[in-house]
C-alpha cells in the first residue's frame, strides 16, 4: 500500500448489470474527491492458481476529475462481487487502509479490511464498529503460550451487532448470523472481516481482508 495516498469514500449503487460498470458518488462524511465524485467501478476475474478466485476491482476517475488519481485496482475474494444483487449498495474506502462493505437493504451482508477504515463507513442498521479502551480489555491467551506485544493489533476493537457487543483483541467469534474475524494486520493494525452467513460465501470476506492488508491497492496517476 502506498502509504501517500488519501483517505477517500465512495459509494456505488449494484444496478441491473451485475459486473457493471457502476457509477459511484462520495460517501457521507468524505470531503475530498479522489477520484471526481462519480467515479465508476468494474470488476474483473483473477485467477492465480485454479483454487484462488480472485476478482481485480478497478475505480476509475469520473470524466473531466481533477483528482490525485486516474484509477486505483485493488484483489478481493470473488464471492463477494458474484453474490451481488440489483439494489445492494457497496461502499469502499480508505483511511488510508482499504476496507469494503456490502448492504441490502440497509442491512450489512458482508465486511471486510482494516478496522479504522470500516468504523468510517456505512455499515448498515445493526452493525457498528467502535475502539474501546485498551486498559478495559484483557488479551486472550492460550494455554501454554506467553503474550508477546507484536501477537496483537495496536488496540482492541468493539464490535456491536443487533445490541449485541464483544471488545476483543483477536478472535473468530459468532455473533448473531454473522462470522466474524479480527486479527493482527501487517502492518499492526486492526484486520477484521464480518460476513452473513448463508447470504455472504463462505469465507469470502475473511480472505478479501487478507488480499487488501497483503497488496493494498495500487493508484494510477493522471
Amino acid at each position: 500500500m502506498n502509504s501517500r495516498l488519501p483517505t477517500f469514500g465512495y459509494t456505488f449503487r449494484i444496478g441491473e448489470t451485475l459486473r457493471g460498470p457502476l457509477s459511484g458518488c462520495i460517501t457521507d462524511g468524505y470531503d475530498e474527491s479522489f477520484l471526481g465524485h462519480s467515479p465508476g467501478l468494474t470488476w474483473a476475474e483473477h485467477t492465480p492458481e485454479p483454487w484462488k478466485r480472485y476478482a481485480r476491482v478497478t475505480l476509475t476517475a469520473s470524466a473531466g476529475a481533477a483528482g490525485r488519481g486516474k484509477s486505483i485496482s485493488f484483489l478481493i475474494e470473488r464471492g463477494l462481487l458474484t453474490m451481488l444483487r440489483s439494489g445492494d449498495v457497496m461502499h469502499v474506502g480508505a483511511s488510508p487502509a482499504l476496507g469494503i462493505a456490502i448492504l441490502r437493504d440497509d442491512i450489512l451482508i458482508a465486511a471486510a479490511g482494516d478496522a479504522t477504515t470500516l468504523s468510517l463507513i456505512p455499515l448498515g442498521a445493526d452493525v457498528a464498529i467502535r475502539f474501546p479502551d485498551p486498559g478495559a480489555v484483557r488479551p486472550e491467551i492460550a494455554d501454554g503460550t506467553s503474550y508477546r506485544p507484536e501477537d496483537f493489533p495496536t488496540r482492541p476493537v468493539e464490535l456491536c451487532i443487533a445490541g449485541m457487543k464483544r471488545a476483543m483483541w483477536h478472535g473468530r467469534p459468532t455473533m448473531g448470523p454473522y462470522d466474524v474475524f479480527v486479527t493482527r494486520g501487517l502492518h499492526g493494525n486492526s484486520r477484521m472481516s464480518v460476513e452473513m452467513a448463508r447470504a455472504c460465501p463462505q469465507s469470502a470476506a475473511h480472505t478479501s481482508a487478507q488480499l487488501m492488508d497483503r497488496d493494498g491497492y495500487q493508484l494510477v496517476e493522471p
